[in-house]
């Protein structure tokens, strides 16, 4: 195998300088063959099986060239022991078939040969190590990012159609938008793939404060929201106990200073919290993650993520209405019922729509008023925002 890749590592790039290599569920071999100083573009697909069976794409112009020998690429399609091999037989037959096609001038260059090539140079600046994927139609790549805590992040750029002459559309999962400068492509060394990369990287390195903060309260506690905790959250929903949790938001200028917060849960219950918080707030401490500035000011300890599927099932949170606990768009149950006795939870939708449904439940502006559907006692809720 060691074999294979330096073969071709050494071969492929001097016979076929402007051929892309990347895989998927097939090696893909795809790019610019180049005879008589006529471009065409390619792409053979080399399937993982026990029979390695080629597939060729081509453009329209050299499809027509070769469309007299379909039964000859058949038979090299079946009969080539390697992708290598198969290339130089098309570009044999290419060569041959050319000598006695009537080719267009106009068709001389391919629109995008050039750009091809470009490409190609960029992604070998950055290095073919650090490319995670590669479009079908190389209008999008993906790039992989490893930052000081060995974390990895992936940086998407969607080529568009007039590129380099517009800026690609760059996607990384950061709290805060990656931006970069960009003068319509007429700074070449500058303007390019390998750029942005390098920028990206120092963008994560000035992340790295705010990531180590949001990773430390995922590793430590039990995070209720959101299911799936991206990077590009700020925010946390906390199990304290299996009445109450703490809602976070995270400053990204000051990760470790006081985040916004708010506690849900009884307000018999969260009255303490809040107490027992206001008294000791003026001793946090910002050389501390946040969490362990909660623990030492409430005296307290967060409950850690369950580890089997029972403990989860037994510790969420479920819905006194639709029975459900996380729901996609709506998060978990956040409103209780303040009966200590009942201390059923619902969704706030789901208490709204419940309520209005009631003919004796009455409003006050965006706040509706009614009963607890298991106790009867007074509850409340305030219209959710659509």
């Amino acid at each position: 195998m060691q074999k294979s890749t330096t073969f071709l590592d050494t071969c492929l790039p001097k016979e076929f300088p402007s051929l892309l290599v990347h895989t998927s569920e097939s090696e893909v071999f795809q790019g610019i063959i180049s005879v008589f100083e006529i471009d065409y573009f390619v792409r053979v697909e080399v399937a993982r099986t026990s029979h390695r069976k080629l597939k060729l794409f081509v453009d329209n112009q050299l499809r027509q060239v070769l469309e007299p020998f379909s039964s000859i690429l058949d038979r090299l399609s079946e009969t080539c022991e390697s992708a290598y091999e198969y290339l130089l037989n098309l570009r044999l037959l290419i060569s041959r078939a050319t000598a006695v096609s009537s080719v267009n001038d106009t068709w001389r260059k391919l629109r995008g040969s050039d750009l091809y090539r470009r490409l190609f140079d960029e992604l070998c600046q950055v290095g073919w190590d650090c490319v995670f994927s590669i479009g079908e139609d190389l209008n999008e790549i993906t790039f992989e990012l490893v930052d000081a805590k060995e974390r990895k992040h992936f940086l998407r750029c969607v080529l568009t159609d007039d590129y380099p002459s517009q800026a690609p559309l760059c996607y990384i999962e950061a709290p805060i938008s990656f931006s970069f400068p960009w003068l319509k492509g007429s700074q070449p060394e500058n303007d390019n793939l390998a750029n942005i990369y390098r920028q990206c990287l120092q963008f994560i390195h000035e992340q790295q404060e705010l990531f180590d903060v949001m990773d430390d309260w995922d590793n430590n506690t039990w995070i209720l929201e959101p299911m799936e905790s991206l990077r590009k959250h700020l925010y946390r929903r906390i199990a304290l106990d299996s009445r109450c949790s703490l809602w976070i938001e995270i400053s990204p200028r000051c990760p470790r200073g006081i985040p916004n917060l708010r506690f849900l849960g009884p307000e018999k219950n969260t009255a303490i919290l809040r107490t027992r918080l206001g008294e000791n707030l003026e001793k946090w401490n910002s050389q501390f993650y946040p969490r362990q500035n909660f623990e030492k000011l409430m005296n307290i300890t967060f409950p850690s993520k369950p580890k089997t599927k029972e403990e989860k099932e037994n510790g969420q949170l479920e819905c006194g209405i639709c029975y459900s606990g996380w729901l996609s768009g709506i998060g978990a149950p956040d409103i209780p019922c303040e009966m200590e006795s009942c201390g059923k939870y619902y969704h706030t939708m789901c208490l709204y729509e419940w309520l209005r449904s009631l003919p004796d439940a009455h409003q006050s502006f965006d706040v509706y008023f009614g009963e607890c559907p298991y106790c009867m006692h007074p509850i409340r809720v305030r219209k959710p925002e659509m």
